[in-house]
């Protein structure tokens, strides 16, 4: 049956839409038999079918901006209308520019006279603010619906699976057919790899150990360094560094690891005990404390 989503879509793109039924097909020869054991097509779709925009609203730079051009508003309408310190100090500065220039009296006159260039560069600088404004609005918006649409999926990505298969494989699978071949392609992509992770530990992902992921991250980019270019070099150390902004807080503040890690199913840490007699091993998950988690950062 189709989705209300594909009955909107036009015909020729059904076909592409990530919930039709010859699209989810598809992923299956993407990777070999053994790793859908360890990730689900429902995570897999979800990783490569969003892009930075859709997780992560880059809310200081906006906010930045738009001080700065409010900043901009401010002094040319003091200038408009010739008070505040603003407009002083700007009509005193160009008015010294034209008679270092050697201008006449009339051209330092005429300098400080609000001109029309100026009264279009308000209007330009006042547009730009309240565009950036509204975009910054929208862009948080739509961050906030597709972070709910995980939230109502976020049991399909590894629950449908052997929880053993999940606490062992998961990390290694996921980081060797989903997070390293992205994080390579662009800066864009290797940041979008760290919050789509981040993400996935916010909202309590069932059966997504971070701590595992944390771990076997580290060991990927030791291993990679030799066989990588310059540029993907670069696009890894910008995960990192993405990804290094949550794991300082963690490492530095206490209260902060107990509030967003203590508790979750991102705290726990996988390991396989030895054989026994019925050469079976056991698989063993538990949760890192604050001071086994500053042992690990600090390994």
């Amino acid at each position: 049956k189709s989705s209300p989503k594909e009955t909107t879509m036009p015909p020729y793109f059904q076909r592409f839409h990530p919930d039709c039924t010859d699209m989810q097909k598809s992923y299956t020869p993407m990777l070999p038999e053994k790793a859908w054991e360890a990730i689900s097509p429902a995570l897999f779709e979800s990783f490569y079918s969003h892009s930075l925009g859709d997780l992560h609203c880059p809310e200081e730079r906006y906010t930045t901006e738009i001080a700065r051009l409010k900043r901009e508003v401010d002094r040319l309408t003091q200038v408009q209308q010739g008070s505040g310190e603003a407009a002083l100090a700007a009509m005193a500065t160009m008015a010294a520019a034209a008679a270092a220039a050697g201008g006449s009296r009339h051209d330092v006159q005429q300098a400080v006279v609000f001109t029309k260039s100026q009264e279009q560069e308000l209007e330009r600088v006042k547009r730009n603010a309240e565009a950036l404004t509204l975009d910054m609005s929208r862009q948080k918006q739509h961050c906030e619906t597709v972070r709910t649409q995980f939230e109502l999926r976020q049991n399909d990505f590894l629950s449908p699976l052997s929880k053993d298969n999940v606490a062992l494989f998961t990390t290694q699978t996921f980081l060797t057919y989903c997070v390293y071949p992205r994080c390579l392609l662009s800066p864009e992509d290797a940041m979008y790899c760290a919050h789509f992770v981040i993400l996935l530990h916010s909202i309590e992902t069932p059966g997504f150990q971070t701590m595992q992921y944390l771990d076997g991250l580290v060991d990927v980019v030791v291993g990679a360094l030799y066989c990588i270019t310059e540029d993907e070099a670069g696009n890894i150390g910008v995960m990192l560094a993405e990804m290094w902004k949550l794991i300082s807080k963690w490492r530095y503040d206490e209260k902060v690891f107990t509030k967003e890690v203590v508790g979750k199913p991102g705290s726990y840490l996988t390991k396989e005990n030895d054989k026994d007699d019925k050469n079976e091993s056991e698989v063993e998950s538990e949760a890192v404390s604050y001071a086994n988690f500053i042992k690990l950062y600090n390994r």
